[in-house]
């Protein structure tokens, strides 16, 4: 068992490892799709010469994502052909099948091995992984110094409009590079309050910096009042088949009038023009959008985690 950066020779088996699994490692497989730097993967052989010799996909700089079905249910590899029943379910690690086929420990080896000299900052990605991953990591020195946890959940059918109907004055539009100063305090109070760690301060140079990036890359709406914008909703990660939508932010002031639910549904309809599965995650705590994303038509099919070094 090994660990090796990849070759230009490996992506296409990668690629192929990767979209059976992608509804798990959106952050990873929007990274594939847009370069081949930083990734490295987990065999059980010494050459890949098929997809079944990989055992995992990392890409890692500060970052740590992964592509590690080990640690998931794969019951049922295609999601989009699944009954709404099944999709439903929350996966379960299957650390009890590694233990039985003796991989936990070569695969820990290999991997502290892999990890002890880097620097890692940030670790997300399926709820299993993660919990594996960052034991190795505090194994090699690294403390944990906060954790997110949240359900994972995607759109297969048609997105159910919202009930409230916008009064005249509100416009939704897609927002542009042009739209960074616009944009910039919604940005900044959506950072503060739904990424920031406890105790951190967002300072106005970071989320112009965030924004800009999401502007030139994602697919960006805003809801405008008299002028003024007041929701934001966006794409995060857009992988081969699955797209994942973040960012979701209303002021204080005006939420509860379906705002956020207008914005999804645009999304949700554009993504799913370009036959693509919209997902998202969110936050175990934050039940009220649970409750709307469920209302749009969204199912719990995983679990997530972010957690911080």
């Amino acid at each position: 068992m090994k660990i090796f950066p990849a070759q230009e020779n490996d992506f296409e088996l990668i690629q192929e490892f990767v979209l059976e699994n992608e509804r798990f490692c959106l952050d990873l497989s929007s990274r594939l799709k847009k370069g081949r730097k930083n990734f490295f993967v987990l065999t059980h052989k010494e050459n890949c010469i098929c997809k079944d010799d990989i055992l995992a996909v990392f890409f890692v700089d500060k970052n740590l994502f992964f592509c590690f079905p080990l640690f998931y249910d794969d019951a049922s590899p295609d999601w989009s052909n699944c009954e709404a029943s099944d999709r439903n379910e929350v996966r379960t690690p299957k650390v009890t099948e590694l233990r039985k086929a003796g991989l936990e420990d070569e695969i820990r080896s290999v991997l502290k091995s892999f990890l002890i000299e880097r620097k890692i900052a940030f670790l997300s990605g399926e709820k299993g992984g993660c919990e594996f991953l960052a034991e190795i990591l505090r194994e090699c020195g690294q403390s944990e110094i906060h954790r997110n946890f949240y359900n994972l959940m995607a759109l297969q059918n048609k997105p159910q409009k919202c009930d409230d109907e916008l009064c005249p004055d509100d416009e939704i539009r897609r927002c542009t590079i042009l739209d960074d100063e616009v944009l910039l305090d919604l940005q900044k109070n959506y950072l503060q309050e739904e990424v920031a760690l406890p105790a951190q301060k967002i300072g106005e140079k970071d989320a112009a910096i965030f924004l800009r990036d999401i502007l030139q890359n994602q697919l960006v709406f805003a809801l405008f009042c008299d002028d003024e914008p007041v929701a934001k909703a966006n794409t995060r990660a857009i992988g081969f088949n699955w797209i994942q939508i973040g960012g979701i932010y209303t002021l204080p002031l005006f939420r509860k009038n379906g705002f956020a639910h207008h914005l999804i549904y645009i999304l949700c309809e554009r993504i799913q023009r370009a036959n693509k599965i919209p997902s998202l995650f969110v936050n175990k705590k934050n039940l009220a959008a649970q409750n709307l994303y469920k209302k749009i038509g969204f199912k719990n099919y995983g679990e997530f985690e972010n957690i911080y070094f």
